[in-house]
């Protein structure tokens, strides 16, 4: 169950610990955008070590159209996790990118055939996902991806804090506040930088029951691949 707080619970907060309550030198809009431009720090701050453990989501399926190797990301794409081939009504590979330079090699009548799936792969393209090729009929595939962090604008909105996590951007809005008001901030930045210990220490290993392992990136998609061969 997500531990959720209201825009609004983050912006009394915010008044509470800059001593600004009754404050109107500082408005409520401000300290929104506050805490929205700390919510993206904190969230970049999980994401680059740990954003496939707390942000990943799977979009919808998508379906193939007969000669179309370029398909729309999701409108709150920002980064890609991996993308999956669906072969039939239960089983999925694992899709490997292509690089650049490799934009050809599997566009070709020698590629295609009995060996369509172990050479379509794909790539980011502007604001597309790219395929080399249609792997079949009936075939769909799914994107794994980070979304953009939502932006609070009602003060009914929630952020998830996982464990009491939204004291980062409670307190980094609270000292914007008080920078502002150009008073001083160093008991606030004192705790800052141990909510930021608090924070990179229990986000480390979501999955604590077991750890992560070396994979071999390689041969994924061709020990996958090799149902269609036996």
């Amino acid at each position: 169950m997500a531990r959720t707080v209201t825009l609004s619970n983050m912006r009394t907060r915010v008044r509470q610990r800059s001593d600004m309550v009754n404050s109107t030198f500082i408005t409520d809009a401000e300290i929104n955008q506050f805490i929205n431009d700390a919510i993206a720090e904190l969230y970049d701050l999980l994401m680059q070590k740990f954003g496939d453990d707390y942000f990943t989501v799977a979009a919808p399926e998508g379906s193939f159209v007969s000669g179309q190797l370029d398909y729309p990301l999701p409108d709150d794409f920002l980064k890609e996790i991996g993308v999956d081939l669906k072969i039939d009504s239960q089983n999925w590979v694992t899709l490997k990118p292509f690089m650049f330079v490799e934009r050809n090699k599997y566009n070709t009548l020698l590629s295609r055939g009995s060996l369509a799936y172990s050479s379509t792969y794909y790539k980011l393209v502007g604001n597309n996902l790219q395929f080399t090729q249609i792997p079949g009929n009936n075939t769909k595939f799914r994107l794994w991806y980070i979304p953009y962090q939502p932006v609070l604008v009602a003060d009914s909105d929630t952020f998830d804090g996982f464990n009491g996590w939204e004291k980062y951007p409670e307190i980094v809005a609270s000292i914007t506040c008080l920078n502002k008001e150009e008073s001083d901030t160093t008991g606030l930045e004192r705790e800052l930088a141990r909510i930021i210990k608090r924070v990179e220490d229990a986000s480390q290993n979501r999955q604590a029951g077991m750890g992560y392992r070396v994979t071999d990136v390689r041969n994924i998609t061709n020990d996958e691949i090799g149902i269609f061969n036996r």
